[in-house]
């Protein structure tokens, strides 16, 4: 499915969905200016889940790089995997939006989930952001019907348990991320890069 399809999908669902807020936490750098030249623009989403949960961190990759490609002025890299900490997916980047899932529990149709996302500065490991949610959401919303389609037909069946109540979570946790003001010729390498 094209991209273009699934940003659309995306707009959609972002309007359709309306819930009690997921946040429980949320931090931000003192001194940190989103709009200086020195914000961190190009960064790319790690992910790290339970390993039972292994395909269900690869699909959290997927809808966040899209959310934020979407929704915030970041020129977002294609997810890449980590070793041992954030810093083996910095290279040639200068920021790593990395994701833990750090509980998920299923019964019927419901998925309980916790996640905690983190905006990780590449030159010095600062930690730039972080925010952590939990969310109680349906695996079958209505609303995200055609998301969770788009999504099963790009990384499989994992989706139908999982794309509607991730994307319903990090939808809230991602609007808090910082902002950056890009220049017009990083506006052209987004597009490109998209």
């Amino acid at each position: 499915m094209s991209k273009i399809i699934i940003y659309a999908i995306l707009a959609l669902a972002i309007f359709g969905t309306g819930c009690s807020s997921a946040v429980d936490s949320s931090y931000l750098l003192s001194g940190y200016d989103q709009n200086s030249n020195a914000a961190i623009k190009r960064i790319s989403v790690t992910v790290w889940s339970p390993m039972d949960y292994h395909q269900v961190g690869n699909l959290a990759a997927f809808i966040a790089s899209d959310y934020i490609k979407l929704r915030k002025n970041y020129i977002v890299h294609p997810p890449r995997t980590i070793k041992q900490n954030f810093n083996d997916a910095c290279e040639g980047l200068e920021g790593v939006l990395a994701l833990r899932i750090l509980d998920i529990s299923v019964v019927d149709d419901e998925v309980n989930m916790q996640l905690d996302a983190s905006l990780f500065r590449c030159t010095d490991d600062a930690l730039l952001w972080r925010t952590t949610g939990t969310l109680e959401s349906s695996s079958n919303d209505e609303n995200l019907k055609h998301l969770t389609i788009s999504y099963r037909n790009s990384v499989g069946s994992v989706a139908n348990r999982f794309a509607a109540p991730l994307f319903a979570l990090l939808q809230q946790l991602l609007e808090l991320l910082p902002n950056p003001t890009l220049s017009d010729d990083e506006v052209i390498e987004k597009i490109e890069l998209d």
